[in-house]
């Protein structure tokens, strides 16, 4: 650099445009990730301690069963705005069966064969809404 050359500027700096504020944004969860989430702990809670897994697999499959169990459940609870409809058709009663039946496996001793069932039991609400009212 020589004496004539100008000493390099600093950047401005950009401050935002004065908007209107907003309250901070509130996270709202939905009725059925609300009931997801108390019917993970029920389940998980209520299996743990009744069935007693007795080595780390079996505690894996019993929550495992637990959390699909609690979706499967959660699938069941209407949106905001709408009505409860269970339904009655052979879908809805097959993943709402699936539940007890992934539970009464699983205390049978057939960890894989349980979650496997609440599986079926979770995509089976999931993949028909048209003929699962949800």
């Amino acid at each position: 650099m020589t004496a004539q050359d100008p000493a390099p500027a600093a950047p401005a700096r950009v401050t935002p445009a004065a908007g209107p504020s907003r309250p901070p944004r509130r996270v709202q969860l939905g009725r059925r990730t609300l009931a997801w989430a108390i019917l993970t702990a029920a389940l998980t809670g209520a299996l743990l301690v009744f069935l007693r897994p007795s080595d780390p697999l079996s505690g894996v499959a019993t929550v495992a069963v637990a959390v699909l169990g609690a979706a499967t459940l959660a699938r069941y609870v209407p949106m905001v705005g709408t009505r409860p409809e269970l339904g009655c058709t052979p879908c809805a009663v097959v993943s709402g069966l699936s539940v007890p039946i992934a539970i009464g496996v699983l205390a049978a001793g057939m960890a894989p064969l349980a979650t496997a069932i609440a599986a079926f039991g979770l995509v089976q609400r999931l993949r028909q809404p048209d003929t699962c009212p949800t």
